[in-house]
């Protein structure tokens, strides 16, 4: 019986002190929940590098998964008001004594305003995630790799979401309806690029890769929008008047081969990867592009007589696509071949037309255009009289009519002889002189 009642004593003071044992572990999980809350608040700057107590503490609380999940919730928190304390400094103050400059005095820059910002944000996501997992894991833990990934990136998450919404006011600010195409080009393949750095160090689900994201298509949609506008105003431009003594490629060819070559360079120098890059129909805007430049060209006035404006015109369209050629030749692989093929053919045309007409001239100076006239009139009628079974005419019976008799034939071969080897191409039309490639003017 002594036994027995031994037995239940020592049982309930074991219970007792299994309890009291208990509640001064939950107090002491207490304390550590409030000293983490404490050392987080007292946290103005960086995360405090080898914070040994705090690391142990936070180490402890993974035991309590409530207490830790506050903890890290917390955390992220209180991060998050240091960080947009910070980017908010960065934006207006700058650095201690003013270096680096406050970021919004380059808001007149719009690719230069929008790097500054997110490149601020890379290297500060860079920056809290080295020391969240210095903090949270300072040594090897039994939780698993991608447990720790999701405890980070939780953090990081909840740490940037506070700034997403000044980020994202200032990034549509500077994408305004009438930006240059070319800044246009590059503010998205630049939201497109840190969209994809970024995310790679903070999960693709976090507010500030959606908002990267959605930035990234307004300027993408931006930038469509203002090429399309810029062709279509093209259309809408008078006839350029063209002097006859300067057939040289009008400046607005140049302008826009120039653009075309900014936006290919600004695209083959961008380093996102060919998989992330958005799906933009470029050959199709740049075809568009180069093609109403050209109309202009083609719907331009040539001031002089009438032969005059029509070689002038061939001169000065196969010196605008020259000067296209020349331009975008390097880039003909992949973007610009299937136009300046087309472009090709056309030159051979305007070149061909040209080359007749100043047959035409040089025949005519020479005074063979009415002995030409007049045979292949004969070889007309003479087909019609095969056809119909009638004699046909004789080129012999030449001499008899005015003008084609052997004097008049013989004056003419010889001033064409004498012309060609005496004065070489002074007899073509002096306009080719205004050629602007040595290859066109040769081949003519």
């Amino acid at each position: 019986l002594n036994t027995i009642k031994s037995s239940k004593i020592s049982s309930h003071f074991g219970l007792e002190v299994m309890d009291q044992m208990t509640h001064y572990q939950e107090q002491a999980y207490e304390k550590l929940y409030r000293f983490v809350q404490m050392k987080c608040e007292m946290m103005h700057d960086e995360i405090a590098d080898g914070d040994s107590l705090l690391s142990k503490a936070l180490t402890a609380l993974s035991e309590r998964q409530i207490l830790y999940d506050h903890c890290i919730e917390d955390i992220g928190t209180l991060r998050g008001r240091v960080i947009l304390r910070k980017f908010q400094n960065a934006l207006t103050i700058g650095g201690p004594g003013g270096y680096p400059r406050p970021l919004e005095l380059s808001a007149h820059d719009p690719v230069r305003y929008c790097s500054d910002m997110v490149a601020w944000i890379h290297q500060a996501i860079a920056s809290e995630k080295v020391a969240l997992v210095s903090l949270l894991f300072p040594s090897k833990s039994s939780l698993q790799s991608k447990s720790k990934d999701e405890i980070v990136f939780e953090v990081l998450s909840t740490t940037f979401q506070m700034i997403c919404d000044p980020l994202e006011e200032r990034i549509k600010q500077v994408i305004v309806p009438r930006m240059n195409v070319v800044l246009a080009c590059k503010l998205s393949q630049l939201l497109q690029f840190y969209e994809f750095t970024i995310s790679q160090l903070i999960s693709h689900d976090s507010k500030i890769v959606k908002v990267l994201n959605h930035t990234a298509d307004i300027s993408i949609e931006n930038f469509d929008r203002q090429i399309r506008f810029e062709y279509n105003q093209m259309s809408l431009l008078p006839p350029l008047k063209i002097n006859v003594n300067s057939l040289n490629t009008p400046m607005i060819v140049f302008e826009t081969t120039s653009k075309i070559k900014e936006i290919i360079q600004t695209i083959e120098s961008s380093m996102i990867p060919e998989q992330q890059q958005r799906s933009v129909p470029f050959k199709e805007m740049f075809k568009n592009f180069i093609m109403a430049c050209y109309e202009v060209c083609t719907k331009s006035v040539i001031n002089g007589h009438e032969e005059e404006q029509r070689s002038g015109k061939n001169i000065l369209l196969i010196n605008t696509i020259s000067t296209i050629q020349h331009g975008l030749e390097p880039y003909r692989e992949k973007w610009t071949g299937e136009f300046l093929d087309q472009f090709l053919k056309i030159q051979n045309e305007l070149k061909q037309e040209l080359i007749s007409h100043q047959t035409e001239k040089i025949l005519d100076e020479c005074g063979f255009t009415p002995i030409l006239k007049i045979i292949q009139k004969l070889k007309s009628k003479n087909i019609e009289n095969e056809a119909t079974g009638d004699d046909s005419i004789k080129i012999s019976s030449l001499r008899t009519i005015n003008g084609c008799d052997e004097l008049s034939i013989s004056n003419a071969a010889k001033l064409f002889s004498s012309s060609v080897l005496s004065y070489g191409n002074a007899i073509t039309l002096t306009l080719c002189n205004q050629l602007t490639s040595a290859n066109e003017f040769m081949s003519i």
